[in-house]
């Protein structure tokens, strides 16, 4: 006959000294705090090898020397740095809007919609920002924006510090991606937040801009 796991539980047909030996045991296991796993040579390794990434990383943003650029260029940049401050204060992800801040005419095509987004995407075959990408939420207020960035433009992370202060933090790429996986500043701003992309080289350099209204900083309290 089968036994069922409340066979297995009742102690009442066995013999009283058993019957006593069995509950205490019983007792023991139900009140035993969980044993704690202990912590591979493997995921030590992990552990170790993200706290390096983000040691390097740190290091490099903040050590990097700024490139001297010609007078011309330096307010090209505070430009495109004007251009991304204005999409934080951008009250809806209307595409018309986002594309008057970028200075852009781009020709968006609606790439994926599902309960949650409906997703726009341009490619922009030249010029300061290559694509962009506008995830619409269902309520239009609330979204994520991604503008990428021309890498020749070679915008360090000591320039970017210079016109937004220190990150509050930043974000490592996992151990599973690629090496040159780019990492981001994080910047919590009212409503959302702003996060550049920073691909890790012999020179750091931005090649992405994030506005996010919906994962935050700002709206997990940070």
């Amino acid at each position: 006959m089968t036994k069922t796991s409340r066979d297995i539980g009742d102690t009442s047909k066995l013999p009283k000294p058993v019957r006593a030996i069995a509950l205490a045991a019983l007792i023991l296991l139900i009140t035993a705090p969980p044993l704690k796993a202990r912590e591979s040579p493997a995921m030590s390794t992990n552990r170790d090898e993200l706290e390096r990434r983000a040691g390097d990383q740190w290091d490099a943003a903040h050590d990097a020397k700024r490139p001297t650029r010609q007078p011309q260029q330096a307010a090209a940049l505070q430009r495109l740095f004007d251009k991304i401050d204005a999409l934080t204060k951008l009250k809806s992800f209307d595409l018309k809007k986002v594309a008057k801040v970028l200075g852009l005419r781009p020709k968006y095509e609606e790439t994926q919609r599902n309960e949650y987004f409906v997703i726009y995407e341009a490619k922009l075959p030249d010029g300061v920002f290559r694509r962009v990408e506008v995830r619409v939420g269902s309520n239009a207020a609330r979204g994520i924006l991604i503008v990428d960035i021309d890498p020749a433009l070679a915008i360090t992370p000591g320039e970017v510090a210079d016109r937004f202060g220190s990150a509050k933090a930043i974000s490592n790429p996992t151990l599973h991606a690629p090496p040159d996986s780019p990492y981001y500043y994080l910047y919590p701003r009212p409503g959302g937040e702003l996060r550049l992309g920073i691909k890790p080289g012999a020179v750091h350099t931005v090649v992405s801009v994030v506005w996010d209204t919906i994962n935050s900083l700002a709206g997990k309290g940070g």
